[in-house]
């Protein structure tokens, strides 16, 4: 329908890196969603065709980008984006001194001058949706779509070398949109792409731009570092430690430690969330950690939930207990008491606990091992004394405990249940309780 209206429709962005890189590189890096640029019509034109075949939504048209779901959509919540060629317009001398305008008419290359990066300013002219097929996957005919690209300013050299470029001047490109220096880090972890020396340099010199979204757009700056954290450690911690190095962690209210020993490879098996703990180190940090993660309004991205916020609560919190126990049975009481305060944690955010303390070289691997079989198995184990399923009243009318010793009975059953010596039954305990001399115990 575009096309039929006189308009070109041409794919831009991360399809087409993502495309090129697995044609130079022979990977598989996943395509999951289409960017694209409409030349030849404006907004209105455009929303007049599109209307026809689904629902627009009116967000994000006065910036020239179109929201829009297909009638036949499996998931009416997911837009394709369609962008409208954007130039811009100088109001005085300095970086900051222009206003962004659409304009149908201009070239790509006006519009790819103001992208970020070289490899993220490619793009490819489709006239069906059938052409998208052929971006998915590397074959024979790949090779025809390459030579059909376009590409004013080399990404594709930069993309088959490896490199990320900021396109033109990196102080006006981070001077438009601050978020880019973090952009600049996580795709350059996540491809494992080299910082070209010029875009460094700049970062090094312009990343205090960032303070300009610093507080309303927090979010927008945690997101693109959290999903930094997304590939393996090997891929980003060159460019943590650079971040590190250059004040920016600082600058983020994270005091970061790179001299802490971590377990990389049981890190590795956890996703991002796991990852940023490490980093910011609840057990480490002064403040308080839900504060602090308020205040910088993290829960709001993409990675970090209500659960994860509560298992750093529970790592700052506990952290002492967790470092003073020094054997398997103390830390499953600690581990119980840990339940018994907070009712909602899960045992797989128990198992979390154990594997954060592994991970930091708070335990060993044989200790982790026991700690996550009970955590996993969940079987009859009680948390605490008081999910035994002999309470205080039986003990003192049939066994004849009293005061405080009602307690001591009681721990010594659940460290017989931890120890698998009994089973937390009634018939089990009171076997056990016939066994030992419970006036000794009255006596001490």
């Amino acid at each position: 329908g575009i096309c039929d209206s006189g308009g070109e429709v041409y794919v831009v962005g991360g399809a087409i890196r993502n495309f090129l890189y697995n044609y130079f590189h022979e990977t598989n890096k996943k395509i999951k969603d289409f960017d694209f640029l409409v030349r030849l019509l404006n907004a209105n034109q455009l929303e007049d065709v599109l209307i026809k075949y689904g629902m627009v939504k009116e967000v994000g048209k006065s910036f020239g980008i179109i929201l829009f779901v297909p009638h036949d959509a499996h998931n009416p919540n997911t837009f394709i984006e369609f962008a409208l060629p954007r130039i811009e317009e100088s109001t005085g001398p300095g970086y900051r001194d222009f206003i962004v305008i659409t304009d149908c008419l201009t070239t790509l290359d006006n519009d790819f001058s103001r992208r970020d990066a070289t490899i993220n300013a490619i793009g490819y002219r489709i006239y069906s949706l059938n052409d998208l097929s052929s971006l998915t996957s590397i074959d024979d005919k790949s090779k025809n779509i390459v030579d059909k690209l376009i590409d004013p300013f080399n990404g594709m050299v930069d993309v088959k070398n490896r490199i990320w470029r900021c396109v033109g001047d990196p102080d006006k490109r981070f001077s438009e949109d601050p978020t880019r220096i973090m952009r600049a880090f996580r795709q350059s972890a996540e491809l494992n792409l080299t910082i070209d020396d010029v875009t460094m340099e700049s970062i090094k010199k312009d990343f205090k731009l960032m303070s300009d979204l610093i507080p309303k757009s927090y979010v927008r700056l945690f997101n693109e570092f959290i999903r930094m954290l997304t590939v393996p450690y090997s891929q980003y911690v060159t460019y943590l430690n650079i971040l590190n190095d250059f004040g920016i962690l600082k600058f983020f209210g994270i005091d970061y430690d790179c001299s802490d020993e971590i377990n990389i490879q049981a890190l590795d098996e956890f996703n991002c969330y796991m990852k940023f703990a490490v980093i910011i180190r609840p057990d480490k940090m002064e403040s308080d950690i839900k504060k602090w993660i308020h205040d910088r309004q993290i829960s709001a991205t993409q990675y970090i939930n209500s659960d994860h916020i509560l298992f750093f609560v529970i790592i700052q919190k506990y952290w002492r207990q967790f470092t003073q126990t020094d054997n398997k049975y103390d830390m499953l009481v600690l581990l119980g008491s840990m339940h018994q305060q907070y009712k909602n944690v899960s045992f797989v955010m128990t198992t979390d606990v154990v594997w954060y303390l592994h991970i930091v070289k708070v335990i060993d691997r044989h200790t982790l091992d026991y700690l996550v079989s009970l955590c996993n198995e969940c079987k009859s184990y009680p948390a605490t004394t008081d999910q035994i399923v002999i309470n205080g009243n039986i003990l003192m009318t049939r066994w004849n405990v009293v005061g405080k010793n009602i307690g001591d009975v009681k721990k010594k059953i659940l460290n017989e249940i931890f120890k698998d010596n009994i089973s937390n039954t009634i018939d089990d305990i009171n076997k056990y309780l016939a066994a030992i001399c419970i006036e000794s115990i009255n006596n001490e």
